[in-house]
């Protein structure tokens, strides 16, 4: 009927566009990322920010190593959202498995 036919059409016909190359963006993107001047942007903000800083080292397998104002590194792990130094860390772990 006419009123079927004024209802449903055929989609307007779109000219073709090309979508970016995913792998293209992907890499485009990594570029930006991993670039030499990029992680020296990072570290520079990261260095003006408050707070104790917090890394690995290869001498402390499995610990986390806080950087200290005075230059000295403090392995150890977080017990409850905090910092507990590597010896004590060890005591509280001994006490809490022994009780």
């Amino acid at each position: 009927s006419a009123v079927l036919k004024s209802a449903v059409r055929e989609p307007a016909v779109r000219p073709y566009m090309s979508a970016p190359d995913p792998a293209h963006v992907l890499a485009s993107a990594l570029e930006h990322v991993v670039s030499p001047e990029f992680a020296a942007q990072v570290r520079a903000s990261l260095g003006r920010q408050p707070g104790p800083k917090f890394g690995t080292h290869p001498d402390y397998p499995g610990y986390l190593v806080r950087h200290n104002a005075d230059g000295t590194r403090t392995p150890g792990r977080m017990v409850n959202r905090e910092f507990v130094p590597a010896d004590e860390a060890m005591n509280q772990q001994s006490a809490s498995s022994s009780g």
